[in-house]
């Protein structure tokens, strides 16, 4: 990196456009000169002067630490989250990895202080040490105590690293700290370090002595109701060559409540780092953002929800394990970062910063309230998230190689031709329905005098051929959303000018749609899946952490379960549920059902009988593998649909809405591996809705779960080849596989630019 900093590329773009005269780096700011440059005075150097005048010099590097910590910081110096940055801890899942370098502080330009390496949480963020706090002034020999690196989380906390020269401590040259005296003397003479004001001995709660790697360390933890940092402080000490370094992290009470464990995972973590070093730790940020300068690198932007950022993930997990010299930012909102970080995403990724989260503010709904107006929701995502998008990208050090955005993002095209940058368009949904929609101009008007059932037999294949799954029907309903409808109609009349789209379908599953797609469309395709979350990347079968869901499992009979679940995002009507729940306990068909509703699981637990087990989430995909699940009863959203075909398990079909209505025909009547049962809807005349009734799914799932039924047994026999075709196409020579290779080389070769 030409920068001096991990975090240049962001820390730049963040800065004032006044540039500060004197001596910094990224993260040492000349503050006095940024101030005069900005037309105000500089600080006044008085208090300092006066600890000077006072007090021993020792302590001069304490109320240097504690006026930093109390002293406000500008706008400017809050800077990125460290997740968008740092590659995952493998040490520590939900953790990202620092590792301190040369680039990085003055102190370790000058060789005074060894490099030295800890975890922070992913929100956490760096903040800029002011040069007169750095050492920039005085290295290689300075005769004060310094600040090296400070990162701060509002509602946890801080860390800072201080460095101090070991002759305020020992004459002893090199000494080690068991040289310089006990863990108690040692913190009598750092402890202002650690409280920023005089040390009182009362405030130490505990000590203890531990070695890493030969080196040895003290750690400590204090209680200081009055000290200027906070009034918890942990710390950790050690010495190597001619310095003693102080690693502190310090709480408000407030923030102790909820940080305690964080803090003293970080805290534990710290150490110096070592050369030899094997490759089964953490690997540092130097190489995998050195590597970043030479390598390719793409910005994947999904869309905010999950059935969109979760295929995302899956397909950046395999472009960076087709190409190793790849690395990929996906950008997610902050709220969405904080949801994936909670449930240890990040520590999924491929290590060393491959595939990375970064972060724009939340300028859309709450996930958590976006059911309440899905298409207001919509809109703030199409007139909103693209600025916030765009000026990231503008904030970038260097031009991304690509753009993968999500299609539904109609301004992702835009965004990427205006900076001269390609766009390669995802598309997380079944190739059939993409088709249907990249032919939205051929759709019929609809006869609002014929009924339901006369649409319902009519196919729009006479109008878009290839689309005998999409029933006129599906049209007039899709009409009846004209807001969605006009944003998809913008996506797709934008993806036209993509550079080539992606697929998380694979070939073998929709042959005549992707056949068709790619003989009309003016761009390359690349069909790269199954795009699955936790997949192993061999086409291995996944597995089931929960150790209740597994032993459960474990003691039903081969494939006498039904897996039951109807996605995270879209509800289906309270009688609609209740009409599952009594045909499972009149069928006697063992159930294992996912509902997310806590509020609700009790009730169709109670409703449904003892014959199965209700839970609030599970390891889909382990579960859909286990030997003793042989049925799906789903709402067949696109990703759960892949997950089925990657197990081969058969389907019962109960779609809720948008491409959930196609894919179930494609279950049933392309792939014929399950059945459809929206085709036996009937209307309540309680206003509970259009349901598909008890009878019909009791006696559609006795049948499916039959292992003596004829036709259950053809679907199954189906199911288990597209499970292979599914396995196979990911694996060497495959032909996911294959796409896959294909794509990175388009882009390696520059096939996918502008013309």
């Amino acid at each position: 990196m030409a920068s001096s900093s991990v975090f240049s590329p962001l820390l730049r773009a963040l800065r004032p456009s006044t540039s500060c005269s004197g001596r910094s780096s990224a993260t040492h700011d000349n503050s006095a000169a940024a101030v005069v440059a900005a037309g105000g005075a500089a600080p006044r150097p008085a208090p300092l002067a006066a600890v000077v005048s006072h007090r021993r010099e020792l302590l001069l590097g304490a109320a240097l630490g504690a006026a930093f910590l109390k002293a406000p910081l500008p706008a400017e110096a809050r800077e990125v989250e460290v997740g968008a940055v740092l590659p995952p801890a493998a040490s520590n899942p939900g953790f990202v990895f620092f590792r301190a370098t040369s680039k990085d502080t003055p102190a370790l330009r000058a060789g005074n202080v060894q490099p030295y390496e800890f975890i922070l949480p992913p929100t956490w963020k760096q903040t800029r040490v002011a040069n007169i706090l750095s050492g920039n002034y005085c290295q290689p020999k300075c005769a004060e105590p310094w600040v090296e690196v400070k990162f701060e989380d509002d509602k946890q906390g801080k860390v800072q690293v201080v460095a101090s020269p070991l002759i305020r401590l020992t004459n002893r040259p090199n000494a080690t700290i068991e040289d310089i005296g006990s863990p108690e003397r040692l913190i009598a003479s750092l402890g202002p370090f650690v409280t920023g004001n005089t040390f009182d001995s009362d405030e130490l709660v505990d000590t203890s002595v531990e070695k890493i790697d030969g080196q040895t360390y003290y750690s400590y933890v204090l209680e200081t109701p009055l000290a200027l940092t906070g009034s918890h402080n942990l710390a950790k000490a050690t010495a190597k060559g001619n310095t003693v370094v102080l690693f502190v992290a310090s709480a408000s009470d407030k923030q102790w409540q909820s940080s305690e464990k964080v803090l003293k995972t970080i805290v534990d973590s710290f150490k110096f780092h070592q050369e030899d070093t094997n490759s089964s730790r953490d690997s540092p940020i130097e190489i995998s953002m050195a590597s970043t300068a030479v390598s390719r690198h793409v910005v994947a932007v999904p869309y905010p929800g999950r059935g969109h950022i979760n295929p995302m993930l899956a397909a950046c997990r395999l472009l960076a394990a087709a190409d190793g010299e790849l690395t990929v930012t996906v950008v997610v909102t902050e709220e969405w970062h904080g949801l994936l970080a909670s449930a240890g995403v990040p520590a999924t990724l491929p290590p060393a910063g491959r595939v990375r989260l970064a972060t724009i503010p939340n300028v859309i709904p709450s996930e958590h309230g976006r059911g309440a107006d899905p298409a207001g929701f919509f809109e703030a995502v199409d007139a909103k998230m693209g600025v916030a998008v765009e000026q990231l990208l503008d904030r970038l050090e260097r031009r991304p190689d690509a753009i993968v955005a999500d299609t539904y993002l109609a301004w992702g095209v835009p965004a990427g031709a205006a900076r001269g940058i390609p766009v390669c368009s995802l598309w997380t949904m079944a190739a059939t329905f993409f088709w249907a929609l990249y032919n939205i101009h051929l759709w019929p008007p609809v006869d609002d005098r014929e009924g339901e059932q006369d649409l319902s037999r009519k196919s729009l294949e006479q109008y878009v051929p290839g689309c005998s799954s999409v029933r006129l029907s599906d049209v007039k309903i899709f009409r009846s959303w004209e807001r969605s409808m006009k944003l998809t109609t913008e996506a797709f009349v934008n993806v036209r000018k993509a550079q080539c789209v992606l697929f998380t379908s694979f070939y073998e599953l929709e042959p005549c749609a992707m056949d068709r797609i790619t003989q009309a469309v003016p761009f390359p395709v690349y069909p790269v899946g199954p795009s699955i979350s936790d997949m192993p990347l061999d086409g291995g079968a996944g597995k089931i952490d929960d150790e209740e869901h597994r032993a459960w499992l474990d003691a039903q009979p081969e494939r006498s379960v039904l897996y039951v679940s109807f996605g995270s995002v879209v509800s289906m009507w309270p009688s609609q549920l209740e009409e599952v729940a009594v045909a499972l306990r009149d069928s006697a068909v063992r159930f294992f059902w996912v509902a997310r509703d806590s509020a609700s699981a009790g009730d169709l637990r109670r409703i449904a009988g003892g014959n199965g087990l209700v839970v609030p989430w599970c390891d889909q995909l382990g579960v859909l593998c286990h030997r003793s699940v042989g049925g799906f009863l789903s709402h067949c959203g696109w990703n759960s649909l892949l997950e089925a075909v990657f197990a081969g398990v058969p389907l019962l079909a109960l779609p809720v809405v948008w491409d959930q209505v196609v894919d179930a025909r494609v279950v049933a009547d392309e792939w014929r591996i399950g059945v459809n049962l929206s085709e036996q809807r009937r209307e309540e005349d309680d206003g509970g809705g259009v349901v598909v009734g008890r009878d019909a799914i009791r006696a559609a799932a006795a049948r499916l779960m039959d292992p003596d039924d004829g036709e259950s047994r053809e679907m199954r026999r189906r199911a288990a080849l597209l499970r292979e075709a599914c396995r196979g196409a990911v694996q060497d020579g495959g032909s996911s596989r294959r796409s896959l290779n294909g794509f990175v080389k388009d882009l390696a070769d520059g096939r996918l630019n502008f013309q």
